[in-house]
């Protein structure tokens, strides 16, 4: 049989113990949520991203100052997965685009290619 004394330290270690020592942990904060900001009507370069060194593969982009927005809706447009993939990256196609940029992507609600 266990004396008192051990009785009482078998009894209150599993209170003490392990469970005193974990520490709460606080929950993730929500990932914050992409913002939507207007894209002014204006000439901008389009571009396959192919092309692009910073894209490295096939799409249609936008050029916004230094970023490069894939166009997310080109079929509204009327364009192919890959619509200046043969057009050479020194020659500057030009367009009239507005629309909306969500992170590294716009919806283009105006496209008018410079011919």
């Amino acid at each position: 049989m266990l004396k008192p004394s051990a009785l009482f330290l078998a009894l209150a270690l599993p209170l003490f113990g392990c469970g005193a020592q974990e520490a709460e942990v606080a929950p993730a904060p929500p990932a914050a949520k992409a913002q939507t900001v207007a894209l002014e009507s204006g000439v901008r370069e389009l571009r396959c991203g192919c092309k692009i060194d910073s894209v490295g593969h096939c799409g249609n982009y936008v050029a916004d100052g230094e970023d490069w927005l894939e166009i997310s809706n080109p079929e509204d447009h009327h364009l192919s997965q890959m619509e200046w993939c043969g057009v050479p990256a020194e020659t500057h196609v030009m367009g009239t685009v507005a629309g909306e940029r969500t992170g590294d992507k716009i919806k283009v609600s105006t496209l008018l290619v410079d011919q």
